[in-house]
Parts: structure tokens; sequence; C-alpha cells
């Protein structure tokens, strides 16, 4: 039993819901995202998409309120912020 990584194109970065359907059917477990992208799924009703996913959240400064999204428990427990400092329990 291995990995897979799949890297997700420009198409389906700028349509949240083709990008979850991506995350939802692709089996998905982890995430590398900016808070940005993140949002814009959020935003776009494609919280469903992030319940199993551990999030690896950076790149971007100044963005540290994203528990305060209405982000899937799952994806709280395993929230990790730019420095690498959980934001929520493992």
């Amino acid at each position: 039993v291995g990995a897979r990584i799949r890297l997700a194109t420009e198409e389906d970065v700028i349509d949240p819901p083709r990008l979850g359907a991506l995350l939802r059917d692709g089996g998905a477990t982890v995430m590398q995202t900016t808070p940005t992208l993140l949002r814009m799924l959020v935003d776009a009703g494609q919280t469903q998409a992030l319940e199993r996913l551990r999030l690896l959240v950076g790149g971007e400064a100044g963005r540290r309120r994203l528990t305060r999204w209405r982000l899937p428990m799952g994806a709280i427990r395993g929230l990790q912020v730019g420095d690498g400092r959980h934001r929520g329990s493992p």
C-alpha cells in the first residue's frame, strides 16, 4: 500500500465545484493549499469535499482566522497552518 499524488489542473483550481468533485471522487486524504483557495471552496459550498482531508495551509501571510471558518470537523482536526503548529486537535 502506497501513496498517490494527484495535482489539480489550473482548470480544476479555478472551478470550486470541479475541484470539490476531484477531492471527493479521487479519494484524497491530504490537501496542501493556500488560505485563498480554501476560502473559495468554503464560499462555494464545497465543505463536504473537505471532510476527510488533512489540510496543510500556507503560502500566504496574514491569514490566521481559518478555524473560524465553517470547516467540517474532520478538516479542522487535521488543520496545519503555515508555521506548522496545529490549529486544531490532531
